[in-house]
Parts: C-alpha cells; sequence; structure tokens
C-alpha cells in the first residue's frame, strides 16, 4: 500500500481527483482492455460519475483513468466487432465485393460506436447544467 495517492485528471469534468491505491487487484471484467489490470473503481468528487484506474501490466508504470459508461459501449460493440475483422482478415486476399461489405459493416459499428459516445457525452452535460442550475 502506497501512502502517497494517485492524482489523475477526470475524462468527465477535468477536475483533480487523489486516489487511495492499495495491493488488491480486482479481476478486469473488460475484454477490449486485456492487458490491462483493473486497481480501483471510484467515483469523481466532482460530477459523481463512475471511473475505473487502470494498469498497464507490460509497463508497470502506465496508468489511466477510464469512464466507465464509454467502456461499457465498447463492451457492447465488441464482438461484433470482433467477428467482424476476423471475417475481414479471411477475406483480405480475395478482395471480392464481400471484403468490401464487410469493411463497409465494419465503418457502420464504428460509427455507431461514435454515436453513442457522443450521445452520452450530451447526457452528461445536460444533467450537469441541471446540477448547476
Amino acid at each position: 500500500m502506497s501512502i502517497i495517492p494517485e492524482i489523475k485528471r477526470c475524462p468527465c469534468c477535468e477536475t483533480l481527483n487523489f486516489i487511495k491505491v492499495n495491493a488488491v487487484v480486482e479481476e478486469n471484467p473488460f475484454r477490449n482492455l486485456k492487458n490491462w489490470t483493473l486497481k480501483k473503481k471510484f467515483n469523481c468528487r466532482k460530477c459523481k460519475e463512475k471511473l475505473v484506474l487502470l494498469f498497464n501490466n507490460s509497463k508497470k508504470s502506465q496508468a489511466k483513468i477510464v469512464w466507465l459508461n464509454t467502456l461499457n459501449i465498447d463492451e457492447h460493440y465488441y464482438n461484433k466487432l470482433n467477428s467482424l475483422e476476423k471475417i475481414k482478415s479471411t477475406l483480405s486476399k480475395t478482395k471480392k465485393k464481400e471484403y468490401f461489405d464487410v469493411l463497409k459493416d465494419i465503418q457502420d459499428v464504428e460509427n455507431q460506436m461514435h454515436l453513442d459516445k457522443v450521445k452520452l457525452k450530451i447526457k452528461f452535460k445536460i444533467q450537469r447544467r441541471g446540477r448547476l442550475i
């Protein structure tokens, strides 16, 4: 257990958070972040959004804070995107019409992910404005 807390910025509201990290490591349920270790789940002190502190397994000093709602969006589309990537890799040698259809499907899924994240950010900003008034 470290005496000095981690100081990280919230990805939502840019507030500094002081995080006490202990030796307990939680199981990482996120498939898209396989090489990362989940150290702590906590709420931002200003916006009260759920955040996750992750450490990279290969680079011990690399840490990042991620908004839990954006991770949930990534997890929602993970299986679909993975299956399309596998199909793309098998069809990459042929360059037939199916290959370009798969590329279009991948682009559609990525656009939908981006759209969901933008909607989430707009929803967050609207909720935050309501608290300020």
